[in-house]
């Protein structure tokens, strides 16, 4: 169909697209808009709208059971019932600003915790109110709900794969640094048209976005499959491998200080021969307790386990100074 034959939309249809135009702006972008007499001022620093994203847009004509319950004067009585049967709806007038009281940020138990993004691990929500043109402030009893934009898992738990995309989305935007969303890159006739991205990102987020690009240029349903995979593989690379690596370090640090030679274990069995060639009667454990008291020591098992060969239990069942211990002990100092 050209554009000559697009059919005009009617007075009332064309209002309503105007209308839902501001809602989103004043939902999705939190810009100050009038929007037939109410105002929307929903701004807030620790909303930011590149990093969060209402779940619902507050006036919107499709139902929405996460929105808060508001009325607003083109509201119709369908609105009206399905609102009401939630619970009390409040009742929005021409003059009233709606406006953001305050934000809570709630911890969320993500799947993978810490490992998880970090968009999976809280949600934020508005507390919202009412200002009068008096300037009289009433809170809204329901709190509106805010996601992170990379916040995948919420939206595909409540079946919402359009959202989901849409966080997928902003991650590879995020991921390659550049302004412009990637709807708009999609609608590229050739790359070339594209922004430099960010030369820092790891390859596979350029690959990811070829390969949607040829998906949405042609149809091409595998082109999709291979985005998926090359995001996955990407996050791995990004949130796993550095894990990975520090354990690596770890475990060959450990192997390295394990084929050192224990020079403290040297030094605690020296102590015992040295005292062991001024008392060779004495007793396993109070030869530790010397040692302990030489070396400025406190684990006497430690201890026991470094000088144990030097000893051996009697008839009388104490551990004594072995002959070639006290041979030994006398040899070191000479005697």
């Amino acid at each position: 169909m050209s554009d000559d034959q697009v059919p005009d939309l009617d007075p009332a249809e064309s209002e309503m697209f105007m209308r839902m135009w501001h809602l989103r702006s004043a939902c999705r972008a939190g810009e100050r808009i009038d929007v037939e007499g109410v105002f929307f001022d929903l701004a807030h620093p620790d909303l930011d709208r590149t990093q969060w994203s209402p779940t619902s847009v507050l006036g919107a004509v499709r139902f929405d059971r996460n929105a808060p319950r508001l009325l607003f004067p083109w509201s119709s009585e369908d609105d009206r019932l399905i609102q009401n049967a939630r619970g009390n709806a409040q009742e929005v007038k021409a003059g009233d600003t709606v406006v953001i009281l305050g934000v809570k940020v709630i911890p969320v138990r993500a799947a993978q915790g810490q490992l998880d993004h970090p968009h999976h691990q809280e949600s934020r929500w508005a507390e919202l109110g009412l200002k009068s043109a008096a300037g009289r402030i009433t809170p809204i009893a329901q709190a509106w709900e805010f996601r992170g934009a990379a916040d995948v898992m919420t939206p595909l738990s409540r079946g919402d794969y359009f959202h989901a995309q849409q966080a997928l989305y902003a991650r590879l935007q995020t991921a390659l640094g550049f302004e412009e969303d990637v709807e708009s890159l999609m609608l590229s006739d050739d790359r070339s048209d594209w922004p430099t991205f960010s030369s820092l990102a790891d390859p596979l987020y350029h690959q990811a976005i070829v390969a949607l690009w040829s998906a949405e240029s042609s149809a091409d349903e595998e082109g999709r499959a291979v985005f998926g995979y090359l995001m996955a593989r990407a996050e791995a690379n990004e949130r796993l491998l550095p894990l990975a690596a520090r354990h690596a370090d770890v475990k060959a640090n450990n192997r390295r200080n394990a084929q050192k030679p224990r020079r403290g274990g040297e030094e605690t069995r020296e102590a015992a021969l040295e005292i062991i060639a001024q008392s060779p009667d004495i007793s396993r454990r109070r030869c530790a307790e010397r040692v302990a008291e030489i070396r400025g020591l406190s684990d006497l098992k430690s201890i026991y386990q470094r000088i144990d060969q030097y000893f051996e239990k009697g008839t009388n069942g104490r551990f004594r100074p072995t002959a070639a211990a006290i041979l030994k002990a006398l040899s070191k100092r000479g005697g």
